[in-house]
């Protein structure tokens, strides 16, 4: 599996237009669970490969907050000090 500094390089030397995030919730199978939310941002040749990173993690940020907060105002989820079991919220990042 790649790192995601090896993604973020080969994405920026690939002309990657899109930069995408997926905010999805856990099951036994990592980035199987099923998605809750997507987002993508649109970069140019202007952008530096740290750019990339940078967008990359900000659009993952915004699409797992975005959720996140309509989950809790719909009481769906709640906010404990305790370990995550199943059902967790993430996000992964991904290059188009």
């Amino acid at each position: 599996m790649m790192d995601e500094a090896e993604a973020d390089v080969l994405a920026y030397f690939g002309g990657v237009k899109i930069i995408g995030a997926t905010a999805h919730y856990v099951n036994d199978n990592l980035d199987e669970g099923p998605i809750i939310m997507q987002d993508v941002i649109h970069v140019d040749h202007i952008y530096t490969a740290e750019d990339m990173m940078h967008a990359g993690r900000d659009v993952e940020k915004n699409a797992l907050c975005a959720e996140l907060c309509t989950l809790l105002g719909a009481g769906a989820v709640g906010i404990c000090s305790q370990q995550p079991h199943h059902h967790s919220v993430v996000g992964c990042c991904c290059f188009i």
